[in-house]
């Protein structure tokens, strides 16, 4: 009998700023856009990766790595594989 194919799902990046705002996107790199964009205070932000959907926010989540907001306005992205940037 035929399975039914899997439908993987993509990954949603998500991070939180200011009184416990949570910032959803598709890409870290929108993440640092969305920082970088907005009057959101310097400083690190850890970003987490969730493979399950929208859904599965907090419960199928990974850390991906940091953005860090500088005084200047600019955002770095620093995950913890060099290789995921």
């Amino acid at each position: 009998m035929p399975t039914a194919p899997t439908v993987a799902q993509h990954p949603y990046y998500h991070t939180r700023c200011g009184r416990g705002q949570r910032v959803i996107c598709d890409s870290p790199g929108a993440i640092r856009r969305y920082l970088h964009e907005k009057a959101v205070p310097s400083g690190p932000y850890e970003i987490l990766m969730s493979t399950g959907g929208l859904a599965a926010l907090e419960t199928h989540r990974i850390r991906w790595g940091v953005a860090v907001k500088h005084p200047d306005g600019s955002v770095e992205l620093m995950p913890d594989r060099p290789d995921d940037c």
